[in-house]
């Protein structure tokens, strides 16, 4: 093991490592999963194709993150899928803000498996602005026609409060007594999602546990 809390958590760190999305998948199906996602996209619009390449396994979880750049200020060009040591492959955008979730519940049901999702950005202080959550998308199990079984815990600071919520029924493993802590930022910390990602066979912080095969994908627009 190399766990690196501080090489995700910096501030100044890579913006992808804020921002998680585990698709519950082996990567060679996750791969074709993804890659047929964008190619549906491709022949919507027409004007963008999925370009894929293989990144050398020898390579450092930050030199794989180098082939995202240049990053980007709205949408994303480039995605970087990472096999782990789990049966999750591990998705990346080259957004500066961090890989986009907003399609998230339509994969999970559109590909019927389990999708995770996480924000890692623990800043609460004065003036600042922050979130940390954890959601898991069941996604062979719908409720409605756009919905599957979620379950999201949130703790986030958009103005000067920070504000709690959770959503849908807690997993085994949560430690909910956490959730009424009076100090709130308190009620969801790094540490906790770190071990309730341990319960999903999932190794957040240690380098090696991405220490494999990577695909990037380019999205290239036609000339």
């Amino acid at each position: 093991m190399n766990v690196n809390k501080d090489f995700f958590l910096a501030r100044d760190g890579h913006p992808s490592l804020k921002q998680f999305y585990f698709i519950g998948a082996p990567f060679e199906k996750a791969l074709d999963l993804y890659l047929k996602r964008r190619m549906d996209l491709s022949d919507f619009y027409q004007n963008l194709k999925p370009k894929l390449s293989y990144l050398d396994e020898e390579y450092t979880l930050s030199q794989k993150l180098d082939f995202l750049n240049p990053l980007e200020i709205t949408g994303s060009s480039k995605y970087l899928l990472l096999e782990t040591q789990s049966d999750w492959s591990l998705l990346i955008g080259n957004n500066r803000n961090g890989t986009d979730f907003s399609s998230v519940p339509y994969e999970a049901l559109l590909w019927k498996i389990r999708l995770l999702t996480m924000y890692l950005r623990p800043y609460f202080g004065k003036d600042e602005f922050g979130a940390v959550s954890f959601t898991l998308y069941e996604g062979s199990k719908q409720v409605s026609r756009h919905d599957c079984e979620t379950r999201n815990v949130m703790l986030h600071k958009e103005t000067s409060r920070v504000e709690f919520m959770e959503y849908g029924t807690p997993l085994p493993f949560e430690q909910t007594e956490k959730y009424t802590e009076r100090l709130k930022k308190n009620r969801l910390t790094v540490e906790m999602i770190g071990e309730y990602c341990k319960h999903l066979g999932i190794s957040l912080f240690d380098l090696d546990f991405y220490q494999s095969k990577a695909a990037l994908i380019e999205i290239l627009r036609n000339k």
